[in-house]
């Protein structure tokens, strides 16, 4: 067998470790924090990069440990301590995943170097302004978003402080002597009261759906099947559509189009399967046209399904 390269970066406490796994394959790190070892692949095969990068991630672990030593704790270590606990550990997969995108974009305002002791209710502010008036970019665009998404960062961060309050490092110090934003009042909304439509309405509505307009009873079917918002399906494109997953196909669900900017691909029911294969004959539909279209190149605009908006997408 070819020997495997390796190398090793610091010194004893503060030291990272770029190897290969195996022959062929993707180049990963190895570090220690708190006794407990960290690996992750670093996407890449670039020996010089890795090492660049190594010494990039030693400086950071420096900086962190010399932040405690003088009582500080930099956001940045925070977030990344918090991550690999095991409080944070127990939570359910969905959650962590929500939790962590929510940090991400803390961490993107207030940068990694910030020393976590200074938050205020002015940094809150700052926050929810930014986040309320769209200048805080997600994923690299513009995006405005309602009290209760910006509610689900601050909670992630408090919940981080709270965390840091109670935990103590390797030395027996605890990471943060107090949460700074203990008190501080986050943005809320009153839950939206729903227009719910009854099951008996929704299938009186299928039998005639054809007649109000030629995509109402496609919406309809997708709109209840799927539980998505009218904003989320109205883009849907025939590439979003998998009809050859395991068991009746699954539709991928963009980014762009979803409020917090996640990605997900779920998978379908029979009868949503089934109006969508008779849809694309329909349509004779290939590649990435519209699912919904009004033209070749655009896709049903929202006036062309308002007569469902106020079912939400959503049966009872």
């Amino acid at each position: 067998m070819p020997k495997l390269w390796a190398k090793s970066i610091g010194e004893r406490g503060h030291r990272v470790r770029i190897f290969e796994a195996r022959s062929g394959g993707n180049l990963m790190r190895s570090v220690y924090i708190n006794g407990k070892e960290d690996r992750k692949s670093l996407g890449h095969r670039d020996k010089e990069r890795a090492i660049t990068e190594a010494h990039t991630l030693l400086a950071q672990l420096r900086a962190d440990t010399s932040a405690l030593e003088r009582g500080t704790l930099t956001l940045g270590a925070l977030i990344e301590r918090y991550k690999r606990s095991p409080m944070f550990a127990a939570k359910k997969e969905r959650t962590r995943k929500g939790d962590a995108g929510n940090l991400e974009r803390i961490l993107k305002f207030f940068g990694p170097d910030l020393d976590v002791s200074t938050l205020n209710p002015s940094d809150v502010t700052r926050f929810v302004q930014a986040r309320r008036s769209g200048r805080f970019h997600v994923r690299g665009k513009p995006l405005k978003v309602r009290d209760a998404t910006i509610r689900a960062d601050l909670v992630a961060l408090k919940t981080a402080l709270n965390w840091a309050a109670l935990e103590r490092d390797e030395k027996g110090r605890r990471l943060l002597s107090d949460n700074p934003l203990r008190g501080v009042r986050l943005p809320s909304e009153k839950n939206p009261r729903r227009p719910v439509m009854s099951e008996e309405v929704f299938q009186k509505l299928l039998k005639v759906a054809e007649r109000v307009h030629p995509q109402l009873k496609l919406a309809l079917i997708v709109a209840e099947g799927t539980g998505r918002r009218l904003s989320a399906w109205a883009q849907l494109r025939w590439d979003d559509v998998d009809f050859a997953a395991i068991p009746f196909g699954a539709i991928r669900w963009r980014a762009e189009n979803d409020k917090k900017g996640y990605e997900q691909v779920v998978p379908i029911t029979p009868g949503v399967r089934d109006a969508l294969l008779y849809a694309r004959r329909q349509q004779k539909a290939i590649g990435t046209s519209w699912v919904f279209p009004r033209t070749g190149t655009l896709p049903c605009p929202r006036s062309a399904t308002c007569s469902i908006s106020g079912s939400g997408g959503r049966t009872r």
